[in-house]
């Protein structure tokens, strides 16, 4: 039987209309019907040769017109080339299978071609429709394309809606950040983009989207010497006197670049985490390594001394006796064995408000508590000046943080949302928020969070948070998010075994034995042994889980007998028996394993055929 591809791209057509994504919409002789986005079809039929004789072929044509055609064996499998002109122009097309990964792909491209048209917008939708996995950023891309497209057709609700969805998935996302300003004419997301993207913060960004901002605010009547400043944090100062360079001055460090280390991974950048040990942030790298302020005991006066440690699961490797920030002058551990230590340290620090500083050193603990923090905080955002994204999200952050100290978990849920609604490009908000969730025990708004930073940046520290949720939350994002996979390898105990079997299997795959008076599921599942399994059987419900993985969770299709139900395992094969219950004297047929409703049930046939059809184990 032939391998019939879902997806098909049809190209080089003299009748440019003939050419586009083809998708299956119905079947004919045992084979299916392909349609483009202007009504062609792509489909098997008999015709007369010259000598009069009927022969199977392939016909892309319309209302009964046939435009280029190709004769086949009706089982063949999609002819690519040889096509003949019919009634269409020269030259013939050229047909190209499409997978699940780059049929949106080929949708966005036609809708590019497509200007601005009615159709181009159903290629966007079709594009969405086709993403064989839920990825964010793609998904975002998306409808931020569908969201210009739609503005420039004068549907500027609809333009707003999808920026708001592409907002959803990426919240600092700049494109739809301008575009929501465009489609509503609000000046907060412009400021929220231009933050991302003036030259003094980035020279990633292009010149075209900085113009692009700097002119949408000139015609709101926001001109860019009004925006958010950058490079400090400055709120509720106590005075209006312009900073001087004083030793008095705060600062805030950003990260610490670590350099000359010859251990494999403890070299790089170390950003905060929401963590506190000794008054101080933890700071992480991409790899997994820590650099934290510890209490360090001297073997020779037994004086305890504090100092900065670089470890990893609870193993110093460096230390150095530095009382305020790292140095240079980093000593090995024993557990380092010969490593050369660390022979550069560089703090990125930018200037802090007094108030601010106060604020955040007592919510470290560090001259301060918690309730300070919380009277502080709270003074400088009544204080705080209207435009200052950054400074007032960073103070609402840190509020955030001291409620959640205190347990007042309500109160700092919303002030963290407040600081993401405001400055969506405050990463440290997403770790707050989802330490508080946690704390909640609202893990899927702590996933959310993580996911969002991780959609919008590269941040070890959401990867390794994202981590420490139930292994089944993060499986999914393996492939979306290649910094979760490569933190997996560098941090997890068991690394390379976990690992590979994400690259080894998807949980969704799985075959379905449907016998007269049992249901069969079978999953291939590297690596496993019968201890690792469990299975709860319910007569409506199915539960499966192997080690850290989970197989399927939800209601099954028809009631089942959970103790005439069973499992066996023959490495890697596992195999779930279903003992089935008669309906109205009968046995049921199984189609898929969960409960479907009718949506779920069209969706999935897609009126392909009728029910009689299906071929029945």
């Amino acid at each position: 039987m032939a391998d019939w591809p879902q997806h098909v791209a049809v190209e080089g057509a003299g009748h440019n209309e003939v050419n586009g994504v083809y998708a299956i919409e119905t079947s004919f002789e045992g084979c299916p019907v392909y349609g483009n986005l202007s009504d062609f079809s792509l489909s098997i039929c008999q015709c007369p040769d010259a000598s009069g004789q009927l022969q199977w072929g392939w016909i892309i044509g319309r209302e009964g017109q046939p435009a280029y055609g190709v004769p086949a064996a009706k089982t063949s499998s999609l002819p690519r080339r040889g096509w003949q002109c019919f009634q269409g122009p020269p030259p013939g097309p050229t047909l190209r299978r499409l997978d699940a990964a780059n049929a949106a792909a080929a949708y966005a491209a036609e809708a590019k071609q497509r200007g601005r048209s009615a159709e181009a917008v159903k290629a966007y939708h079709r594009a969405l429709e086709a993403i064989p996995a839920p990825d964010w950023r793609q998904v975002a891309s998306l409808r931020c394309e569908l969201g210009e497209l739609l503005l420039a057709l004068n549907h500027t609700d609809q333009a707003a809606k999808e920026a708001q969805r592409a907002l959803a998935l990426r919240p600092a996302f700049c494109e739809a950040l301008l575009l929501m300003a465009r489609a509503t004419e609000d000046p907060l997301p412009a400021k929220q983009c231009w933050l991302q993207v003036q030259p003094t913060v980035t020279k990633s960004c292009t010149a075209k989207l900085r113009n692009a901002c700097k002119e949408l605010m000139s015609e709101l009547n926001h001109p860019c010497d009004t925006l958010p400043r950058s490079g400090s944090v400055s709120l509720g100062a106590e005075t209006q006197e312009p900073r001087t360079e004083s030793a008095g001055k705060r600062e805030l460090v950003q990260s610490i670049l670590v350099e000359g280390c010859s251990m494999q991974g403890v070299n790089g950048t170390y950003e905060p985490t929401r963590a506190v040990s000794n008054h101080f942030p933890v700071f992480a790298n991409a790899h997994g390594f820590r650099l934290s302020m510890e209490m360090q005991p001297s073997r020779s006066s037994g004086e305890v001394r504090s100092g900065w440690v670089i470890g990893q699961s609870r193993a110093g490797f460096f230390g150095t006796p530095s009382g305020s920030w790292p140095s240079g002058e980093w000593q090995a551990f024993p557990a380092a064995a010969a490593a050369r230590p660390p022979a550069r340290c560089a703090l990125s620090a930018v200037p802090l408000d007094e108030a601010l500083a106060r604020g955040h050193e007592a919510r470290l603990g560090r001259g301060g508590s918690p309730e300070e923090a919380l009277e502080v905080l709270s003074g400088c955002l009544e204080r705080s000046q209207g435009g200052q994204l950054e400074e007032v999200a960073f103070a609402l952050t840190e509020l955030a943080a001291a409620q959640r100290l205190l347990k007042q978990h309500s109160a700092a849920a919303a002030a963290v949302q407040r600081a993401l609604e405001l400055c969506p490009s405050h990463w440290e908000a997403y770790l707050e928020a989802a330490c508080i969730h946690c704390e909640l025990g609202n893990e899927s708004e702590a996933r959310l969070r993580l996911r969002q930073l991780l959609v919008s940046r590269e941040d070890s520290r959401a990867a390794m948070a994202l981590l420490q949720l139930p292994p089944h939350d993060w499986l999914q994002y393996h492939a979306e998010i290649p910094l979760v996979a490569e933190y997996i390898k560098t941090v997890q105990p068991g690394a390379d075994q976990v690992a590979q079997k994400l690259d080894q299997i998807t949980c969704t795959e799985f075959k379905l034995e449907d016998q007269r008076r049992e249901v069969h599921a079978h999953w291939v599942v590297p690596g496993i042994k019968a201890k690792d399994v469990r299975v709860q059987f319910k007569e409506e419900e199915l539960v499966i889980e192997v080690g850290d993985l989970l197989l399927f969770e939800g209601r099954l299709a028809h009631r089942i007998i959970p103790s005439q139900s069973g499992w066996t395992l023959a490495a890697p094969d596992l195999t779930i028996t279903l003992s089935k219950c008669m309906v109205n004297g009968k046995w049921p047929r199984w189609e898929v394993l969960h409960k479907e409703d009718a949506a779920d049930r069209l969706e999935r046939l897609g009126g392909l055929f009728d029910e009689k059809s299906i071929q029945w184990l």
